[in-house]
């Protein structure tokens, strides 16, 4: 099977950057485009939409630097941002983009996560059960936290912003790791 859509959901807090080679190799092979997907999900009812909007608008900026660094620049690349119940708005994307197969990015438990496992089912297990198409579930282990590295917009220049430079993906992820 040659998949010609790829959906990647990206929880920005924990980035799994030692996955994404193997995303790029995967998407390259194929000639597949990939969707990034990330899901602003707050615990709260906000009191207004400009929250929301907030929130959308530095996942969308958090998503293109992520893509702009470590996706290979050969790979079509969609970026989405989505608003509520992070399972239920993968699953919708999966059906909305008829996309072949999910890729959802796990981390080792907690000795807490396992003890407690049998009342909260994680969303990689949900999405195998209810997803339109396969899901792969990949084990990452380097979680990365791209709100708390790069910051919000706010925090960064208007003259920072424009003079960045893009590096290449390899040494992106070299010097990320390093730092850690």
């Amino acid at each position: 099977m040659k998949p010609d859509r790829i959906l990647f959901p990206i929880d920005l807090a924990k980035c799994p950057l030692d996955v994404l080679p193997l995303l790029n190799n995967l998407a390259g092979r194929s000639d597949a485009s990939v969707i990034l997907l990330h899901v602003v999900h707050l615990n709260i009812l906000a009191p207004d939409n400009r929250i929301y909007q907030e929130h959308w608008r530095e996942a969308r900026r958090l998503l293109e630097r992520l893509a702009e660094n470590y996706v290979n620049p050969l790979v079509d690349v969609r970026l989405r941002v989505r608003v509520g119940n992070p399972f239920d708005e993968i699953v919708r994307e999966a059906r909305e983009q008829q996309v072949q197969f999910i890729l959802v990015p796990t981390f080792a438990s907690s000795f807490w996560r396992r003890l407690l496992a049998p009342l909260a089912r994680r969303v990689a297990e949900r999405l195998a059960a209810d997803a339109p198409c396969p899901v792969f579930a990949l084990r990452a282990k380097t979680p990365f936290n791209c709100e708390e590295r790069w910051g919000s917009e706010k925090d960064v220049p208007d003259s920072v912003r424009r003079n960045s430079k893009r590096q290449s993906p390899l040494t992106s992820s070299l010097a990320v790791l390093q730092s850690n």
